[in-house]
């Protein structure tokens, strides 16, 4: 098993792919109950994915990890938190490890059952085993959203689980394997960022759309934490965010540790020259301090680039630059230009 995965270890809704998902997968993906809050508001905070992710150890053993997408998240009130995460991972939509099964390879029944919960009080964040409900007589569990940040409980807690939430049966539809970010998944259907930045919009969270942003893919390890930049031929450095908790924390956050996703706002004529390739453009780093830059490292094993915009139809279509990338050394970022 590749130990990078699990530290452990080692209402009709919409779908936006789908995927020749295993029936093992299937048959043990989560069952979840709504907030207590959108039963009056069901198009808040609404599912619109559930990905998966399978380690395999030496004898055989699978564990399965399943990731849920949602369209906001409720506990950040303002374009600040919002624009916090475009800076750091990609994207405003709100992205959780939802729940892990451990199979056996001789019996292919489920076991080791443990999921994302609060700390207390529907505050932060930790793991769990499951001792809950499965649903009609399945190996699905039934998982409560009980807190405002999207985590979860195999009971309903205050102060926002309910038993009488709606429910929502939805099969996996997105893989995820190692090394891939999660933060990939939204990119390669941007009808998701789409749906995110609609509600954003009416909560007057979205400052800008995600199709105003270039999206950096960085694969490899990090020492500190920099600004990830894009740098234009007259000099002028784009980079994620504006404040240094902003920069890039870690990578492949609650998955394989081995991908991130940043998101670099751009003004439109910047946007255009780098899709048109009229000039190039470097790749760099930068750090949150006057005296980090020195200390902030990336050591590259990939690197991808990717635009988003909003078709005649107002669909959102991704456009993968990565082609384009050129490193006269390939595991260091600051040698890339965009050509």
């Amino acid at each position: 098993m590749n130990r990078a995965l699990f530290t452990a270890l080692a209402l009709a809704i919409p779908t936006f792919a789908s995927a020749d998902v295993p029936e093992i997968v299937r048959r043990n993906a989560p069952v979840f109950v709504s907030r207590k809050d959108q039963i009056a508001n069901p198009n808040t905070d609404r599912i619109l994915g559930v990905g998966y992710s399978i380690a395999t150890a030496i004898d055989g053993t699978q564990t399965i990890r399943y990731t849920t997408f949602f369209s906001d998240e409720d506990s950040m009130h303002s374009t600040e938190g919002t624009d916090h995460q475009m800076a750091r991972y990609g994207r405003r939509l709100d992205i959780e490890w939802t729940y892990e099964v451990r199979i056996d390879p001789q019996s292919g029944k489920g076991h080791h059952r443990r999921y994302h919960c609060d700390v207390a009080l529907g505050v932060g964040h930790r793991t769990c085993s499951f001792s809950g409900k499965f649903y009609r007589d399945t190996d699905r569990p039934i998982l409560y959203v009980n807190a405002r940040h999207n985590i979860f409980g195999d009971r309903p807690k205050f102060p926002y689980g309910t038993a009488s939430g709606r429910r929502t049966v939805i099969d996996p539809s997105f893989e995820i394997p190692y090394p891939k970010s999660r933060d990939m998944i939204p990119i390669e259907n941007p009808e998701m960022l789409r749906t995110s930045d609609e509600e954003l919009a009416r909560e007057g969270k979205l400052s800008s759309p995600s199709t105003e942003y270039a999206y950096l893919r960085i694969r490899g390890t990090l020492v500190g934490f920099p600004h990830l930049s894009l740098i234009a031929p007259d000099g002028t450095v784009y980079q994620n965010g504006k404040h240094p908790n902003d920069t890039l924390r870690e990578m492949g956050l609650d998955l394989w540790r081995r991908e991130s996703v940043v998101g670099i706002e751009l003004p439109e004529s910047v946007r255009f020259a780098l899709k048109s390739g009229v000039a190039s453009f470097r790749l760099g780093i930068s750090g949150a301090l006057a005296f980090a830059p020195p200390l902030a490292k990336i050591t590259l094993d990939d690197v991808g680039l990717y635009l988003v915009d909003r078709a005649p139809n107002g669909t959102y279509v991704t456009t993968d630059l990565s082609s384009r990338i050129r490193c006269s050394d390939p595991k260091d970022l600051g040698t890339c230009s965009v050509d």
